[in-house]
């Protein structure tokens, strides 16, 4: 491999360093604030997740067909819509001069643009605010605290805590609103799930008494039980702790709070009989509640047949593709399954691991690359280069079970977790799906294969995954582990 060198990271192409096309002169005739119109309209009645070009090109009627001299990336729609929404916004207008009023009716009126588009606050994280509009905003908030007489690094960080503090407190009302609704109508899938193995899994413990419940992250009912009980509980992670973020920390207890709702005299687990069995190495890692019982990653993988080139040495480098089994329900499939044909290139060989079912969207692939159904993937990344996948748990710490650099494509709050974590331990690179178009997703895994520093780190990683405890080993210091809470003698099938 080529030696590592100093790189700037690479920032994905905005729509606004484009020109913006005279939509008169278009054929038939398309403006850019016609388009902004009709995103705004299909993501407020619709949702966020409605919006694609394909549902913008249908909205557009026959001017549809212009779409293309004003969209060229999938990341375009996310940041016209964002744009779209600063322009509502007017805070030059009926300045007093006094700059407290004047940055509180501001805030009111991002709040009030935030009560209308309520995806707004969401998708002004993913996506760099530097659009026209969300500039002028910016200059405009930036020039009333500047006329209090505060220099501009003071102003900034003041106009990033003010802003900060609208968005954060809209998204938390926004999720709020959601729960009521739950609560009101439609229960949600921790309830749905919760009712279901309630009943049946206290009854369980009542007659088989067990000395501590070991559940997965959102089980919970095995939590409630375990709480109700007196006996520890044993969350057992699948990859980074989404408890351990602040989104996912208030989201946990906003949904153990609905479930604690339906148990009589429900209680939440103690910290102190709270564990945490972690197959991540510790630069992956930031714990939520609970203390960590490390454990060694092992691969879980539905047995298959693996064909014979696949054990052999590869003649050239390998790059594995995959999207896991995550593609049901998703309109056009995962952006990765359009992208595999530009990554063929000589000197390169792709492996796409699929399912069956997956064959039929993919289609013919040109040569160099080939497609591998029903092989354990574990048995695909033996022998290659990369791997580039849709940030799963399993297949990302797979890779770093096999001392591979990965790309992560996420499309999902929990993959983009795993895919940021994986980039700040160096093992790899992460992109937004919204970005993730052929040219931007070559270039990264250029970089991934010709610059060592990811196949040194991600070397480095294996040896720490590989260096914590097997399970047996884990398994078999539970009892000294366990053998420290009591057995309680009450029964709790009912109100546990």
């Amino acid at each position: 491999m080529a030696a590592a060198t100093e790189q700037t990271p690479e920032v994905p192409p905005l729509i606004w360093a484009e020109p913006e096309p005279d939509g008169a002169l278009l054929h038939p005739p398309l403006t850019r604030p016609e388009v902004v119109a009709a995103l705004l309209r299909i993501a407020d009645s619709e949702g966020l997740t409605a919006v694609s070009l394909e549902r913008l090109t249908a909205e557009l009627g026959t001017a549809g067909v212009s779409l293309r001299h004003h969209i060229r990336r999938p990341g375009d729609l996310e940041d016209l819509l964002i744009d779209g929404v600063f322009a509502e916004l007017a805070l030059s207008e009926g300045r007093t001069g006094e700059w407290r009023a004047d940055m509180r009716a501001g805030a009111y009126q991002l709040r009030e643009a935030i009560g209308r588009h309520p995806w707004f606050a969401r998708l002004t994280f993913r996506r760099p605010l530097f659009g026209p509009q969300a500039l002028g905003w910016l200059e405009r908030t930036m020039a009333v605290l500047e006329g209090a007489g505060l220099d501009v690094i003071v102003a900034s960080a003041y106009a990033g805590i003010i802003t900060g503090h609208v968005m954060g407190t809209a998204m938390c009302e926004a999720e709020e609103a959601e729960m009521e609704q739950v609560r009101a109508g439609e229960r949600s899938t921790h309830e749905r799930h919760f009712e279901a193995m309630h009943e049946g899994l206290a009854a369980l413990v009542d007659r088989w008494r067990p000395h501590a419940i070991v559940h997965e992250p959102v089980a919970f009912a095995a939590e409630a039980i375990a709480a109700a009980r007196g006996i520890p509980c044993l969350r057992h992670l699948w990859g980074p702790d989404v408890f351990g973020t602040p989104q996912g920390a208030w989201l946990r207890e906003r949904a153990r709070e609905l479930v604690a709702a339906e148990v009589h005299g429900g209680v939440q687990p103690s910290a102190a009989q709270e564990l945490v069995i972690d197959p991540c190495p510790a630069p992956m890692q930031r714990l939520g509640p609970g203390a960590e019982v490390p454990i060694r990653f092992v691969p879980v993988d539905r047995p298959g047949t693996v064909p014979s080139w696949l054990l052999d040495p590869p003649e050239r480098e390998r790059i594995c593709v995959t999207w896991g089994t995550f593609t049901d329900g998703v309109p056009g499939g995962h952006p990765l399954m359009h992208v595999v044909r530009g990554l063929a290139r000589p000197g390169t060989e792709v492996v796409v691991a699929v399912r069956a079912e997956d064959l039929p969207q993919l289609g013919e692939l040109p040569p160099g690359a080939k497609a591998v159904t029903g092989v354990p993937l574990h048995a695909v990344l033996s022998s290659c280069t990369a791997v580039v996948h849709h940030g799963g748990a399993n297949t990302a710490l797979g890779a770093v079970a096999r001392g591979l650099p990965q790309l992560v494509v996420s499309d999902t709050f929990e993959r983009a977790l795993n895919g940021g974590r994986l980039a700040e331990a160096g093992v790899g690179l992460h992109l937004d799906s919204q970005d993730a178009d052929a040219d931007t997703v070559g270039t990264a895994v250029r970089r991934l294969v010709t610059d060592d520093q990811y196949a040194r780190a991600a070397a480095a990683l294996r040896l720490q995954a590989l260096s914590r405890p097997s399970p047996a080993q884990v398994a078999g210091g539970f009892e000294e582990l366990i053998a420290r809470y009591p057995v309680p003698s009450e029964p709790i099938a009912e109100g546990a």
